[in-house]
């Protein structure tokens, strides 16, 4: 059987993020099969490089800047990569916008380099931002 009909049918929910993800995309045809092609890789190059934002009201996703270290939010760059994906999937931009605007720093915090206004250069989850070990903590 192939690969891409078993991952199709498959049902878990990171399939299913994906096969929306997929739908949401804009669609390109071309008679060139060169630029199908790449385009078709391109999206898919994006989803792997997308983070489920579960609480976000739109699409909810969030462009990370990189695999593998960069799988986290970073405030400029990911306005940057939703603003040059907007045409293929406009909820990017949605997304990081709301996120960003969320999580805005509202006080000054000379530890952190925050203060009202400013977005957060970039924000880590996990064991090290647990326990405060990183300064990238939400």
């Amino acid at each position: 059987m192939p690969r891409r009909a078993h991952y199709e049918r498959s049902g878990t929910d990171h399939d299913r993020l994906h096969r929306r993800w997929l739908e949401l995309a804009t669609k390109l045809a071309s008679a060139n099969e060169d630029v199908y092609r790449l385009y078709r890789q391109s999206v898919e190059d994006m989803a792997a490089l997308r983070l489920h934002d579960p609480d976000s009201a739109s699409d909810g996703w969030l462009p990370a800047a990189g695999v593998s270290w960069f799988v986290a939010i970073f405030g400029r760059d990911s306005l940057v990569a939703s603003l040059l994906n907007m045409i293929v999937h406009a909820g990017f931009a949605r997304a990081a916008l709301e996120k960003l605007a969320e999580l805005q720093a509202s006080v000054m915090d000379e530890e952190r380099d925050a203060e009202p206004g400013k977005i957060p250069h970039e924000v880590r989850t996990g064991e090290l931002a647990d326990f405060r070990l990183i300064p990238h903590t939400p």
